[in-house]
Parts: C-alpha cells; sequence; structure tokens
C-alpha cells in the first residue's frame, strides 16, 4: 500500500502555473464558497430550488393534463365522425334495402315471374322504372327470374342471362347474399380498376308462398355515394378512411389502386386490428344493416400543433414566475436572516472576556433568546472548564483510550489488504483463515474499555496479525514465539507487541532480500517482565533518532513506536518502556521491560 502525498492549496496557488502562464488563485474560489455558505444565501437558493421544483411538477402535470385532453378531444372528434358517417351509410342502405324488399315481395313481381302474365309484368316494369327515377343515385334496378327473364331500369345493362340462372356465379351469389351490399362492376362480369364502372350491389330473392324461388331483385347504386359520405370527415391534412367488408377485403379507400395491391391491403387490415399507431388515432365501427366496417385514421398535426402552442405558454409562464421567485427568495431570506446578522455583529463587539452579551431593547425576540442561550452557553463552559480541571484522573484513562483508539485503523487498514489480494487470486481457505484471524483481532482491538490484557491474549492477537502477513508475504516470514509458559497469566498494556512487528517487516525484513525471521521471547527478569522481538532485516539507523536516543521515530498507520512507549509508561511507570538496538548477528532488536503484573492485580 503507498500514501499520495497532496500538496497544500498554498503551494498549489504559489507554484503551479494555469495554461495561460499566470499563477492560479484559489482566493476567488474562496469567496465563492464563502459567499454560497451565507445562511441568507442557502435560504435563498434552497426556496429557489423548491419554487422552481414545484414550477416543474405543475408544469409537467399540465402539460400532461392538457396533452391528454387534447388528445381525448380529438379522438372524441374523430369517433363522432365515424359514427355519423357510419350512420349516414346505413340509413341510405337501409332505404335502398327496403326498397328491395317493396319489389321482391309485390304480388305483381311474383305473378310477373311465376306466371308470365303481361299486366304483371307491366306493372312491375313500371313500378322499376319510377323507383330508379326516384334515387338518382341508383344506376339500375333489375328483376330477374330463374329462367333468365329479366326486367331493368336501365336498357344499356347487360348482364350475363341463361335459361338456368343457378349456373350463373354472379347471380348465385345475388340469392345468398342476405341482402348485404358488394362491390361489383355495372354488368356484374369481370372486375376492373375502371372506377366508372363501379356499383354496390344490393339483391333480395324473390319466392312465392311456397317459398320457392323464383328470382332476384338487383339494385345497383353507384360507388360515389360511399365517397360523397366519406368525404365529410375531418380527418386531419394526412388522414384517411377506408372500408372492410366481412372478409376483410377492402371495398373503400381514396387511393383506389390500393384495391388492388395486396401487400398494401394486408397493412390496412392489420391496421384495422390496432387502436392506435404512432402519430395517428384508428378509430373503428360497424356499418349497420350491413358486414362492412368503416376505419378512420385521423393524423395527429392538430394535437402536435396545439401542444407547441401550449408550451411555449407554459414556458412564458414559468419565466414569470422564475423571475417572482428570485425576487420574493432573496427577499424573505434577507428578513429571516437580519436578526442573526445582528447577534453576530453583537457577539463580535463583546470582548474577550467570559462576561454576558447585552442587546438592545428593540431587538427581535430572535435576537434576545439567542442572545440568552448564548450566556448560558458561557456559563456551562465555564462550569465544565472548572470540572475538567479538578478530574486529572479522567484525562489519564481519556489519554490512554485515545492512543489506543489510533492502533484499531491501523489493524483493520493492512488485513483488509491481505484479504483484498487473496480474493483477487481466488485463494478462498486462505481468505477464510485470514478473515477468522481478522475476527479474532477485531474482537481484542475493538473492547476499548480493557487496557490491560493477559500476556496469552496479547501473544495470539500479535500471532494472527503474523499469520496474516505469512499470507501477504509468502515464504517471507517465520515466525516463533517461546518464555515461560507460567508468565503467559501476567497482564500487559493491550496492542503494544503487534505495532513493534509489523515495523520489523515494514522497516527490517521487506527491505531485506532474505527470508525474514521474528523472534518473540518473554522471561521474567527480577521483578519486572522482559519481551524481546527480533528480526534479522538490515537493521535499525540510530542516526535517525538521535533526537530521542534509544527509540526511532517511526510511525505506520499513525501508530508508532512512541505511542506503545508512552503506553507503558503511563499504564506501568515512567521507569518502564521499550528500547531498539542493533542485533549483533544483524536485524533489529527490540526490548520491552513491564511491570509484571498478575491478573488479580490487574490496573483497572
Amino acid at each position: 500500500m503507498s500514501t499520495i502525498l497532496l500538496p497544500s492549496l498554498k503551494k498549489l496557488g504559489a507554484l503551479r502555473p494555469n495554461s495561460t502562464g499566470r499563477e492560479f488563485k484559489p482566493m476567488k474560489t474562496m469567496k465563492i464558497k464563502r459567499f454560497f455558505s451565507k445562511i441568507n444565501v442557502q435560504i435563498a437558493v434552497s426556496f429557489l430550488a423548491i419554487s422552481w421544483l414545484c414550477v416543474l411538477l405543475v408544469s409537467a402535470i399540465a402539460y400532461y393534463s392538457a396533452s391528454q385532453m387534447i388528445l381525448g378531444n380529438i379522438r372524441k372528434q374523430t369517433e363522432d365522425s365515424v359514427f355519423q358517417a357510419s350512420n349516414y351509410i346505413s340509413a341510405y342502405l337501409e332505404k335502398i334495402k327496403a326498397l328491395s324488399d317493396l319489389i321482391a315481395m309485390n304480388a305483381e313481381t311474383k305473378e310477373a315471374l311465376k306466371n308470365a302474365d303481361s299486366k304483371a309484368i307491366e306493372t312491375l316494369a313500371g313500378m322499376v322504372n319510377i323507383s330508379a327515377k326516384g334515387d338518382p343515385r341508383i344506376q339500375t334496378i333489375a328483376v330477374i327470374s330463374k329462367n333468365g327473364f329479366a326486367i331493368t331500369s336501365n336498357s344499356n345493362m347487360a348482364i350475363p342471362l341463361s335459361d338456368n340462372m343457378m349456373e350463373e356465379s354472379w347471380y348465385k351469389a345475388a340469392v345468398s347474399s342476405n341482402q348485404m351490399p358488394a362491390i361489383t362492376s355495372i354488368r356484374h362480369g369481370d372486375f376492373t380498376m375502371d372506377k366508372a364502372s363501379w356499383v354496390i350491389s344490393i339483391s333480395h330473392e324473390i319466392v312465392d308462398e311456397k317459398k320457392e324461388h323464383l328470382g332476384v331483385v338487383l339494385i345497383d347504386i353507384g360507388y360515389q355515394f360511399i365517397e360523397d359520405y366519406i368525404a365529410a370527415l375531418n380527418l386531419g391534412a394526412t388522414g384517411y378512411a377506408y372500408i372492410l367488408d366481412s372478409r376483410n377485403q377492402v371495398l373503400y379507400h381514396p387511393d383506389e389502386s390500393i384495391l388492388m395491391d395486396q401487400m398494401k391491403a394486408d397493412e390496412l387490415r392489420q391496421l384495422s386490428d390496432e387502436s392506435a399507431s404512432g402519430s395517428q388515432i384508428i378509430i373503428k365501427n360497424q356499418i349497420p344493416h350491413s358486414d362492412w366496417r368503416l376505419i378512420g385514421i385521423s393524423s395527429m398535426e392538430n394535437v402536435s400543433r396545439l401542444k407547441n402552442r401550449f408550451i411555449k405558454t407554459i414556458l412564458a409562464v414559468n419565466l414569470s414566475l422564475v423571475l417572482m421567485s428570485v425576487i420574493v427568495s432573496f427577499a424573505l431570506s434577507n428578513k429571516l436572516t437580519k436578526p442573526i446578522f445582528e447577534l453576530q455583529k453583537a457577539m463580535q463587539e463583546m470582548d474577550e472576556k467570559w462576561g454576558h452579551l447585552t442587546v438592545g431593547r428593540r431587538s427581535s425576540l430572535e435576537i434576545k433568546a439567542l442572545a440568552r442561550e448564548y450566556n448560558a452557553l458561557l456559563d456551562r463552559i465555564k462550569r465544565l472548564t472548572e470540572d475538567i480541571a479538578r478530574q486529572e484522573n479522567a484525562k489519564r484513562i481519556f489519554e490512554l483510550k485515545a492512543l489506543q483508539s489510533q492502533i484499531n485503523p491501523h489493524f483493520l487498514y493492512n488485513t483488509l489488504d491481505t484479504i483484498l489480494w487473496l480474493a483477487e487470486f481466488g485463494e478462498n481457505d486462505k481468505v477464510v483463515a485470514v478473515s477468522k484471524a481478522l475476527g479474532e483481532m477485531l474482537r481484542v482491538s475493538l473492547n476499548i474499555n480493557q487496557t490491560m490484557v493477559p500476556l496469552a491474549l496479547e501473544l495470539a492477537h500479535t500471532e494472527n496479525y503474523l499469520k496474516i502477513q505469512q499470507q501477504r508475504y509468502i515464504d517471507k516470514i517465520s515466525y516463533q514465539i517461546s518464555g515461560e509458559a507460567k508468565l503467559l497469566t501476567a497482564v500487559v498494556p493491550k496492542l503494544i507487541l503487534q505495532p513493534i512487528v509489523e515495523n520489523s517487516i515494514y522497516h527490517g525484513i521487506r527491505p531485506s532480500k532474505e527470508a525474514g525471521q521474528i523472534a518473540i521471547c518473554y522471561e521474567k527478569e527480577g521483578a519486572d517482565l522482559k519481551i524481546t522481538v527480533t528480526d534479522n532485516g538490515v537493521g535499525c539507523h540510530p542516526e535517525k533518532g538521535a533526537k530521542e536516543p534509544g527509540l526511532i521515530k517511526t510511525k505506520l498507520g499513525g501508530v508508532g513506536m512512541k505511542n506503545v512507549d508512552q503506553r507503558i509508561k503511563l499504564l506501568c511507570g515512567g521507569e518502564y518502556g521499550i528500547t531498539i538496538q542493533n542485533h549483533p548477528s544483524g536485524g533489529t532488536m527490540v526490548i520491552y521491560r513491564l511491570k509484571l503484573i498478575k491478573a488479580e492485580e490487574q490496573i483497572e
């Protein structure tokens, strides 16, 4: 792990030129930060942010609601237009069907076809001619018998006839049509692309009293009548309408070439099954008294035009609201923060003594309340200062815990580094082992209320650290712990061995090219406990620690030998501590001299 040292802002400002060759001056940035850190500016900015958020939210809701309303209105208008056109077409077809019923059910018609009565034929011909002349849209009315006898209103009408009409395909279709309108040619022959020859044909079977077939009534209406009704539909500039029959065949489309284009006809059939398609509104309606469906496709350019106009209106209103919110926010923030600035000014004018703050009678309630709280705070600070001066024992405990708390992050930092690279190489078993060791270490180090621990626990804590470092420096570190077993119950200051062992690894063994060895030996020396930590590293350099003889100033992660030495002196006495020296055979030797304390004599 490495530590990146960042230059201070002062050095950046004084030494590093920018791209223009001028010196970078952080003062401008600091002024901006200071400006935005003012409470009145923060209140104004907060009010502005909330105001703008509300404006945006209301605008979004208004735009969505208006868009849906516009879309709904356009859809309703399209539905009304399609339904109205369907009703017009249906009413006219019903009229034609009533006419066919009148002719087919007339007694003279049946008499003329069944018995070929001349008087009945004359009467039938007159009725057919009068009916055809009564409606300009009717092109032909024909009464055709099953034997090929025909009476028509149009002498130019030429339709295929034979002695047995049931052999004619168009005749059989007319008999079975059940008065459903169908598009065909005017002569009921082959269908062509000549629009002038297209007719809408409605037929009605003629039967006698015994329900025996006699013939059919055939009424051909000009194809133009559909266009007359559909042309009045308001479907927008690019909108259109078309008609499908029960077999999904296209009967009408503004572009008549589509009737013969199978691919485009398939697209229209697919479109009739949808309710919307991108920028189009699709309305479908079954035309009564027929097997036709009228499908209206309304374009959305009207909707887009209205939306754009509404957006411009919203933007204009929002701009006005934003300007108003800016003025109101700064006026409101200044009014709210004025009492605070008055109190700040009064505090700056007060001397450095412990005297109480006084404010004028005309000051606001907020100023008076803050002044009372400030004076009460001064009184509490005075009492606390006096209490701290009398609590030397509490200070000693605080120093011990403060020094001890510096160690925990150091343990965690190095151990997590080891777990990280083990996990990267997929060493799951080793990750488990290291994690277990970490857990045991944290169990000891996180208990900040315990300042003294048995030597056995301190050694186990250090051994867990060495196990972790062995995984990190494979084949680089070995260790040995030895001593008198009866000393394991003695209590020692917590976390005094591991920092020194870490120092041996980082400053002694790691720079060395040889395999590292660490030996920890504990023994009784007179009335004291002596612990020696020896390594075969590169050794120490006394000249670096000349200012503090016998102790090298080494510090890693906020924990160093000096802290360990101070903790020992605080807990055991000024005559105890650690010393460091070069080992005769190479490496470094750290010697602990501790007060031998039994478990029952443990210092609290």
